[in-house]
């Protein structure tokens, strides 16, 4: 593979003549952009094996009873895979399963071959396989994986053995989490919320906090397809006792933001929420960006068997196989170009000043309801122009502006900085993806990220007259956002209390109001 700046030193030689000064972005700056396109996903959803010792009731592989534990991959897969990966320069893979640990010996080797080529990895596993897990914890840590994604249904151990339909699961679980903390990975939590555990979200938060845990995630259950092969409903969105309505998803929401004051916890979301849904951007700004990483061009999935689909939701698609014959991971990915280009967006959100932030909800859980992947997410209120929801809204609606402290602002002229070492670029179709850390993905126009990649290559430290006094609120934004870390220390914790997670997932560009 061509490194990001080896792909530098090249397009110098065609750029010379154009020199813009300070940045180009400067020319774009004060309206939204067009929709971008990318030549390969960012992010890797990689199942390495269909093996899983629980049947959680709310498993987006809800179908697979008759043939899970079937397939696993081996190690001859993951070298195709890997090789695929430098390929089409894939940065972030997250390793899954049914339960990864379940191929464990794969796991590892995954893990040090993505290492080897600065490709980052996370693992999400319900920990709670104790055969050998302490020491299994530890060989994954020194391996080079330090994140872990875990699922606790609820605070109370009875109904959480009923959710995950395994005897004594709660206490496996818990034991897990504390030994994984032990061991000194990060661990997230998300529970996956619905009318039985809905009440439970802040006191779950509050356990998983006191269990040392980083993040707690409160996700709305996604529905399988409740239409049959005619299309027909075979139960309306009423008779569902799963689906969470508006008030008590926002009521989750609610729950979650107090058990962040009150316990300094992070919280979160893997599946949005439609914006309109939470009106108030600045209170609910933890939940803002997380948009649908499908839509945005990000991620992609991968069956232990090579199967290929665009969301982990569709569990009967198949696009194509990666694996298997010549397709790969690139051809596959171009397969999925109406969700890349916005025409699954529900009609009434296209024309929504926050769409390519929210990206219309959830397509699958829409799907759910209305028959295709262009229908109305459930908890829709209606779309967002010129600030006014157009709606019934449950909350009025304040917009969200990545903001800062004042004495950040005020003071951001006379610092120095460097690229964060963990920032990984590459380049596109006449602008640039980077990384800040993990699947935490941005876009750059062509002279930022030529500037930053050549400040991350040399190490070489730099001063805002250096970046363009015209461009202070961007660096203050991507300072805040980590891209940039001041040589100043007590400068970088001024983040702490500011913004540094409010609007994680948020690419600047696309933020509407500022």
């Amino acid at each position: 593979m061509v490194s990001e700046f080896n792909k530098i030193q090249i397009r110098e030689s065609h750029n010379q003549a154009r020199k813009p000064s300070p940045f180009a972005w400067n020319e774009h700056k004060n309206g939204r952009q067009s929709r971008r396109v990318y030549k390969s996903p960012t992010i890797v959803n990689l199942e390495v094996t269909d093996i899983c010792n629980e049947r959680c009731v709310y498993c987006y592989n809800f179908d697979r009873s008759s043939s899970m534990g079937n397939t696993s991959l081996n190690t001859k897969n993951v070298d195709n895979l890997i090789n695929q990966f430098v390929t089409h320069e894939v940065f972030h893979v997250v390793a899954s399963g049914g339960e990864a640990f379940a191929n464990f010996e794969v796991l590892l080797y995954l893990i040090e071959q993505l290492q080897k080529n600065d490709i980052s990895i996370s693992i999400n596993s319900n920990l709670s396989i104790k055969a050998k897990r302490k020491d299994r914890l530890k060989t994954l840590y020194e391996a080079g994986c330090d994140h872990i994604l875990t699922s606790l249904p609820s605070n109370i151990p009875e109904l959480t053995n009923l959710l995950v339909n395994s005897p004594n699961a709660h206490e496996r679980i818990i034991t897990g989490i504390k030994e994984a903390v032990n061991t000194g990975f990060r661990v997230s939590v998300n529970t996956v919320v619905h009318n039985s555990n809905k009440d439970q979200v802040y006191a779950t938060a509050k356990l998983v906090h006191e269990l040392g845990c980083d993040r707690i995630m409160a996700t709305r259950i996604v529905a399988p397809d409740y239409r049959d092969a005619s299309n027909n409903p075979k139960v309306t969105l009423d008779e569902n006792p799963n689906v969470l309505s508006q008030a008590s998803a926002l009521e989750c929401l609610d729950q979650l933001l107090k058990a962040r004051d009150d316990f300094g916890i992070d919280v979160s979301t893997l599946v949005s929420y439609p914006l309109c849904l939470l009106g108030d951007l600045e209170k609910y700004s933890d939940f803002v960006g997380r948009g649908c990483p499908t839509q945005r061009g990000h991620r992609v999935s991968i069956l232990p068997n090579g199967d290929f689909r665009s969301c982990v939701h569709l569990s009967k698609e198949i696009l194509g196989n990666v694996l298997k014959g010549e397709d790969d991971i690139r051809s596959n990915y171009h397969k999925m170009r109406d969700w890349h280009e916005g025409k699954l967006i529900f009609d009434e959100c296209k024309i929504c000043d926050y769409r390519d932030i929210c990206n219309s909800g959830c397509r699958v859980d829409a799907q759910a309801f209305s028959g295709g992947l262009t229908g109305r997410d459930p908890l829709m209120v209606g779309p967002i122009i010129d600030g006014k929801i157009h709606g019934d809204a449950l909350n009025d609606f304040v917009p969200l502006k990545i903001t800062y402290d004042k004495a950040v602002l005020d003071t951001i002229a006379e610092k120095s900085f460097y690229v964060n070492p963990s920032a990984r670029f590459r380049y596109e179709d006449d602008f640039y993806l980077c990384s800040i850390k993990y699947g935490n993905i941005i876009e750059l126009e062509n002279d930022i990220g030529e500037f930053l990649i050549k400040k991350k290559q040399s190490g070489e430290i730099f001063t805002a007259k250096d970046f363009g006094k015209s461009n202070l609120d961007l660096l203050a934004n991507y300072f805040c956002k980590d891209l940039l870390v001041s040589t100043d220390e007590k400068f970088n914790s001024k983040r702490n209390r500011n913004m540094l997670k409010k609007g994680l997932g948020i690419d600047p560009r696309n933020l509407p109001y500022q």
